[in-house]
């Protein structure tokens, strides 16, 4: 399920993971939850804090858990192994996901107009996801680990 380049070796599950994650759900969601956010909040003072408050302390902790599940058991897991991961790291990546993605979202609900703001998003994924890779794919600010921020152990660093 690897593929081994310039002594690295490609998770092609864990890369399938994501990338299914990513189409069939991160995608859809976030659509439709920007949607939601600008019918509910529109023309108020303050709108893009009102949406940005509503994602961070609403919608990110619970994406987060769906995200956490879904690409693990898409990677194989069991469901006792991911809970126990999710238990484990849900809180340190939380964190960093709300240091990293505020002020992200923050520009996206001020300056993008809606129909881009999941564009928007997923660029800032990309760099996200390639960020946490080149940390050894623990979160950022946390004890070093050699696990993903899906909560995933890279069983093959660990024995290193």
């Amino acid at each position: 399920n690897s593929y081994l380049t310039h002594d690295k070796v490609i998770p092609w599950r864990r890369v399938g993971a994501f990338a299914t994650f990513g189409f069939c759900v991160t995608g859809p969601v976030t659509h439709f939850f920007f949607q939601l956010l600008e019918n509910m909040i529109k023309n108020v003072p303050h709108a893009a804090l009102k949406r940005l408050l509503l994602d961070r302390i609403l919608f990110a902790p619970l994406f987060l858990l769906l995200f956490m599940f879904g690409v693990n058991v898409l990677e194989g897991k069991s469901i006792p192994d991911t809970i126990k991961l999710i238990k484990k790291r849900f809180w340190t990546v939380l964190k960093t996901n709300w240091k990293v993605w505020t002020p992200m979202q923050f520009i996206n609900f001020k300056y993008v107009p809606l129909q881009y703001r999941v564009l928007f998003a997923s660029i800032v994924a990309l760099g996200w996801n390639a960020y946490m890779a080149s940390q050894g794919g623990h979160a950022p600010a946390s004890k070093p680990s050699h696990t993903s921020h899906a909560g995933v152990a890279d069983e093959k660093k660990s024995k290193a």
